[in-house]
């Protein structure tokens, strides 16, 4: 996974592409990685401590291994389609997101599947 933007790009600039059932990010290196619905295994947010000045909420969609896994920044046009489709699967925990979207530290909030929390993550959980 290519990994976090460090500051927010250009509103013309969008790194997230939807395709039928295909999520697509390209890095700033010019690469692209890809999951597709059947794919996505957990989604989690992910916060930190670095905004306003640079990106702080990331959607963040893994494959069952977290092999494979894509960041979604908040500033992508993508994001609320992408969230909003998250949130129609069984047991999307929204109190988990609301927690993240209060968050002003670094922090991992799992929202799918639900009780997801012993899963292994990127950032100490809260």
């Amino acid at each position: 996974m290519g990994f976090l933007f460090k500051s927010k790009p250009p509103a013309e600039r969008d790194p997230v592409t939807l395709s039928g059932d295909t999520i697509a990010v390209t890095l700033d290196d010019g690469c692209m990685e890809k999951l597709t619905w059947q794919d996505v295994a957990i989604i989690e947010v992910l916060t930190n401590e670095w905004g306003p000045y640079a990106e702080d909420v990331f959607l963040m969609f893994y494959s069952k291994d977290r092999r494979q896994g894509l960041a979604i920044p908040q500033f992508s046009k993508s994001f609320e389609p992408l969230l909003k489709r998250a949130q129609a699967l069984p047991g999307f925990d929204n109190d988990q997101f609301i927690k993240a979207m209060q968050s002003t530290s670094n922090a991992v909030f799992p929202c799918w599947p639900a009780g997801s929390g012993s899963n292994q993550s990127l950032i100490g959980r809260t």
